[in-house]
């Protein structure tokens, strides 16, 4: 009998909520891989706020839906086919459909100020972290 054993999770080792963030980053991955039509996605923290970046490239804006329902960040965008009367196609490999996303935010994003861009195909995504939990810097007197 063969036994798998898991690797212990980025959660255990850091400990915090990001470790819970990554680790649903990369439980995602894998169905990305068998899924071309999951968007891929970047989720960056910074000292003032968090960035999502997903690639979703020959969209229009108004193809694209993003709904919050507490802490969790849903991404739905729709692929439309290119139609045509007059072509005769030999090769299609370009992948259309509906896409969705989720991602579990920290809990120290500040829901409430979130700015959303895209440009070029890339949807980022701005969240501000509540302000309680951002770095303080203790002046000496």
């Amino acid at each position: 009998m063969i036994t798998k054993t898991h690797p212990t999770l980025i959660s255990d080792v850091l400990a915090s909520n990001f470790g819970e963030v990554v680790n649903e980053f990369f439980a995602q991955d894998r169905s990305l891989r068998s899924n071309p039509l999951l968007p891929a996605i970047d989720f960056i923290e910074k000292d003032k706020s968090y960035l999502l970046r997903a690639s979703l490239p020959g969209l229009n804006k108004k193809d694209i839906e993003i709904k919050l329902d507490g802490n969790r960040l849903t991404l739905n965008a729709e692929r439309k086919p290119i139609k045509s009367e007059d072509e005769k196609k030999h090769i299609q490999e370009i992948r259309f459909g509906h896409y969705s996303r989720t991602v579990k935010l920290p809990r120290n994003t500040d829901v409430s100020k979130i700015k959303a861009e895209y440009e070029n195909g890339l949807l980022n995504l701005t969240i501000e972290k509540k302000k309680e939990d951002q770095p303080k810097v203790i002046e000496i007197k």
